[in-house]
């Protein structure tokens, strides 16, 4: 979730997609904090994902993060109310796939128009090196006399 303070799934979200969450919220048994919190869990996850290929939070959240949303937010109550251990590693394998496929690039992100997001070129993978403004210099010896100065080391 953001800085922003963005949500990319809501309570309401919540309770439309899990019945039985439904029920517990409206009889007390779990509060809409519990879920908040969840949904917080969720979205940190998603944007650490997304974060090397997109500009995070998402102000315009598309479909396929809102659904991630959702379907972590009900893996993390699962997990906390000791849910069937079988579906909660369904659901954590069918994210994860995607939010790796997110991240490398093989998944691509629409919008609620079906217009592509676009990827924040200043977030993109680029090689580096602390060697990167060094004009090499090779200077070749006969093998036996190579060797390496102090200043190699650097």
């Amino acid at each position: 979730m953001s800085k922003g303070g963005n949500i990319y799934c809501t309570v309401a979200d919540m309770k439309n997609a899990v019945s039985e969450l439904k029920t517990l919220i409206d009889g007390e048994k779990i509060t809409e904090e519990q879920v908040t919190a969840w949904v917080v869990k969720s979205d940190t996850l998603i944007d650490s994902y997304c974060a090397s290929r997109y500009k995070v939070p998402f102000v315009s959240v598309p479909p396929v993060i809102k659904t991630l949303s959702i379907e972590l937010t009900t893996f993390f109550y699962f997990r906390d109310q000791a849910q069937s251990k079988n579906e909660r590693e369904k659901i954590w394998a069918r994210v994860r796939d995607l939010l790796e496929g997110i991240r490398s690039g093989e998944q691509k992100l629409i919008d609620a128009n079906g217009d592509p997001v676009a990827m924040d070129t200043t977030q993109a993978d680029t090689p580096s090196s602390n060697r990167m403004n060094v004009d090499p210099v090779f200077n070749m010896k006969d093998a036996v006399d190579q060797s390496l100065t102090p200043s190699d080391y650097d």
